[in-house]
């Protein structure tokens, strides 16, 4: 028999593998020695670093026309959240931003937090909605509408409140989950 014109290698995976790798490594977190450990034990396969790396790229590659789908998305919407949050890569801190609607979410990880990443980004700077977000100084520069996030004011108002011992706090949260209702 012959081979299909795809596989040019003397050892090769299909897409199934591929997306259970990238599946178990993006979404499960699993680093490389996990995701090998387990094609090693459950699978009999055993998957080098290369090829897990390569199989990410590949993944990231494909799925561009529907990260710009989802940019395009949020960019278009009335009304969208943003927010940020630092965690490590490669033991250096940095911002993972999303811009997010009820239907859409995307990410995009940055070297920084304040306006040059939210350039960076692309989405800011052309969205003319409502920004919904925590009143980082870096959004009021934006020429949308501005909102504050409700869970940022009621994490606010709690801590109002545990420093302060005053009541007040209360009566505006309970106001502003009232409003919500």
């Amino acid at each position: 028999g012959q081979f299909p014109p795809d596989v040019t290698q003397p050892a090769q995976y299909g897409p199934g593998v591929k997306a259970l790798a990238v599946y178990l490594q993006t979404y499960q977190h699993l680093p490389f020695e996990r995701t090998q450990e387990y094609f090693r034990d459950v699978h009999q396969l055993s998957l080098s670093e290369g090829t897990l790396a390569t199989a990410q790229v590949v993944c990231a590659e494909r799925l561009a026309p529907v990260e710009q789908a989802i940019r395009t998305g949020v960019i278009q919407a009335e009304v969208a959240h943003f927010d940020e949050t630092g965690l490590r890569v490669e033991r250096k801190t940095h911002w993972l931003h999303v811009a997010s609607t009820a239907q859409l979410t995307f990410y995009a990880l940055q070297p920084k937090r304040g306006g040059p990443a939210m350039d960076a980004i692309g989405i800011l700077p052309v969205f003319r909605g409502i920004a919904v977000h925590d009143a980082l100084g870096g959004y009021f520069p934006y020429p949308c509408g501005h909102s504050l996030c409700n869970a940022h004011l009621l994490r606010d108002l709690t801590a109002v409140s545990e420093l302060t011992r005053q009541h007040w706090p209360a009566g505006v949260t309970a106001l502003l989950l009232k409003i919500k209702t």
